[in-house]
């Protein structure tokens, strides 16, 4: 599964692996190594933070509509983003090891199979 972003990021959920490519290169993390997941919105956006047990992060970020205080993604970037998420959360779910939580500053837990749309552009 692919995810575009027009902030310059390239996503790949493979079968055992996450793949982000950026200016900054390439960063490849294993699904199993991941312990964290952090979703919340941001500039219309949708963004997930996720964390491996040795401390490293691998940030998703969804496209975003331009200009501060940007209404929500417009489609079809939100639905491919959203299909992303879904897909990333049910495969997480099913290891039973990951903790899932929403928001920036208050971090509140919430079920991955269910993702809560304020989590959600």
């Amino acid at each position: 599964m692919h995810l575009e972003s027009n902030l310059g990021a390239k996503f790949d959920l493979g079968p055992e692996t996450i793949t982000k490519w950026d200016q900054g290169g390439e960063s490849i993390m294993k699904l199993a190594d991941i312990v964290r997941v952090r979703s919340f919105t941001l500039g219309g956006g949708g963004v997930m933070e996720l964390a491996a047990a040795d401390g490293r992060k691998l940030v998703v970020v969804s496209s975003r509509e331009t200009g501060r205080g940007s209404p929500r993604l417009k489609e079809p970037a939100r639905g491919e983003y959203r299909a992303f998420a879904a897909e990333l959360h049910r495969r997480l779910a099913a290891s039973g090891n990951v903790k899932f939580v929403r928001g920036v500053i208050f971090k509140k837990p919430y079920d991955p199979l269910a993702i809560p749309d304020a989590a959600l552009p």
